[in-house]
């Protein structure tokens, strides 16, 4: 199976390849023998026999002994049925990368003060399990009142970390057993509540489904049929099981920016986008603009994100360091204070 960033350096290929009108077979064997990537060459070379063969890509993406993800396969599929697979790839693909980029950057952004945290806490543990206790047993000898802060420190180390490490365990299991038996729509929404990070991750699935939309209405795919399509490619699974059911609802009749306002699924700011493209006739256009404002509140979140959340860490890190050496050197000052 290829990565995510192996799928999507096949899938740019089959959106230039297709875009310049090159015979699909000859381009992608052509873009094979450029790749530098090994596992794209040989996906590359593989879905170039296939074609060759006289299989129809869509055919190929399905086929189970491709190691084409499933969600770049959709991408692909969904694409193809616009009629203009190249364009429409290059925007979906686009798209996309612009998302991941987004992830990407928050993740760089955050991963020296998270492994800054992460060395702070071992040490702050080290600290504790060799220096508070004996420091306290010393103290004790000299019958010296325990500064409150180095009496915190000592019911951390003798109690806290042991009850920390317990909730932990609990709330880790916990956590899997709700994935299990909830369901994965219900634990993406659950996900999606949890503050600073949560509204990312929806707002990128909800910009992903109307990119996919725009792209598949504006070459004339029934909405519910386009619904179906664009389900079938989300990685969100909230996303993907309400694009299911408003397809359903549709097809039985009703407006979708009705379908929309019911559902508490989704931010209540879709519903005047849809409803001003239903009452214009450019569905498709209102999905597009939607798919910019929602992509707008990622990168916006995300900027947040790298701004104040380093240096809230580091902070906390500093806190921490000054309790323990006041901890520390409190008892210390009041013990020489005694002897004097």
């Amino acid at each position: 199976m290829l990565s995510a960033r192996e799928a999507d350096a096949v899938t740019a290929v089959l959106a230039d390849v297709t875009a310049a009108g090159m015979p699909l077979a000859d381009g992608l064997r052509a873009a094979a023998g450029e790749a530098a990537d090994r596992r794209v060459r040989e996906e590359l070379a593989w879905l170039a026999a296939q074609v060759e063969s006289g299989r129809t890509l869509d055919q190929v993406l399905a086929s189970r002994q491709s190691g084409y993800p499933g969600y770049a396969g959709g991408l692909v599929r969904a694409a193809l049925r616009t009629g203009r697979l190249g364009e429409a790839l290059i925007e979906l693909t686009a798209s996309q990368r612009s998302l991941r980029d987004t992830w990407w950057s928050v993740r760089a952004a955050l991963a020296y003060p998270l492994l800054l945290l992460a060395i702070a806490v071992v040490i702050g543990l080290i600290f504790l399990v060799v220096l508070v206790g004996p420091l306290v047993d010393l103290l004790a000898g000299f019958e010296l009142e325990l500064p409150s802060v180095t009496k915190s420190l000592y019911w951390l180390r003798e109690t806290g970390v042991r009850w920390a490490l317990i909730l932990a365990a609990v709330g880790l299991a916990a956590a899997g057993v709700f994935r299990l038996a909830a369901g994965a729509a219900r634990w993406r929404r659950v996900v999606s509540t949890v503050p600073l990070v949560g509204p990312l991750w929806h707002w990128s699935g909800v910009a992903e489904l109307a990119r996919l939309l725009a792209a598949l209405l504006e070459q004339g795919v029934p909405l519910p049929e386009s619904l179906r399509l664009a389900a079938g490619v989300l990685r969100d699974a909230n996303l993907r099981e309400v694009g299911l059911r408003w397809a359903d609802e549709i097809e039985q009749g009703g407006r979708l920016s009705e379908r929309v306002a019911a559902t508490s699924r989704v931010p209540a700011s879709l519903v005047p986008v849809i409803r001003w493209g239903e009452q214009s006739g450019q569905l498709d256009e209102a999905f597009r603009v939607a798919a910019d404002m929602f992509e707008g509140r990622v990168q916006m979140r995300a900027e947040l994100l790298r701004t104040i959340l380093p240096p809230l860490l580091f902070v906390a890190v500093a806190a921490g360091a000054l309790l323990m050496m006041l901890g520390m050197l409190l008892p210390i000052f009041s013990m020489i204070h005694w002897l004097a």
